[in-house]
């Protein structure tokens, strides 16, 4: 990936798994929870592919106006998760794009030689569900310890 003369999607398998594989976390940074720029590139639903694929430790992180507009969502029970619910169901790996025309072309290819568009957008879901459902965890854990730490 260093080589300006190559692709970044060149030797894709060996490079970039080998790396990803080599440290066993991948940090996704989404600019929001609804919509997230993260989602429209094919690099990055690669990378969380991969990461899932060679079970790494994936973490989300988002700006904080962006997190706490996530818990708002939440605290508006059924109607606001299942509007993240569908905010995360839009993978769509297919008409995700790269800043560079070859390395879109060559991880599309990479893709659909191999397990195919659905089942990537599929684990990329399950990752992101995954992760929500942690967030309403913690936020479940939050109101409960407000509710303690109330005088009786």
């Amino acid at each position: 990936l260093v080589d300006s003369s190559v692709s970044g999607a060149d030797n894709l398998d060996k490079i970039f798994a080998g790396n990803l594989g080599r440290i066993g976390h991948l940090v996704a940074l989404l600019d929001h929870w609804d919509k997230p720029v993260y989602l429209q590139r094919i690099w990055t639903i690669f990378e969380q592919y991969k990461a899932m694929e060679l079970k790494c430790k994936i973490d989300f992180t988002m700006p904080e106006e962006a997190a706490e507009d996530l818990v708002v969502a939440i605290h508006r029970g059924r109607e606001g998760i299942e509007e993240v619910g569908r905010s995360i169901s839009r993978v769509d790996s297919k008409l995700a794009k790269a800043s560079v025309a070859k390395d879109e072309e060559l991880v599309k290819d990479l893709i659909s030689r191999s397990v195919g568009f659905n089942e990537v957008d599929s684990q990329v879901v399950n990752s992101l569900t995954k992760w929500i459902g942690e967030v309403i965890q913690v936020t479940m854990q939050s109101l409960v310890s407000d509710m303690w730490s109330r005088p009786k």
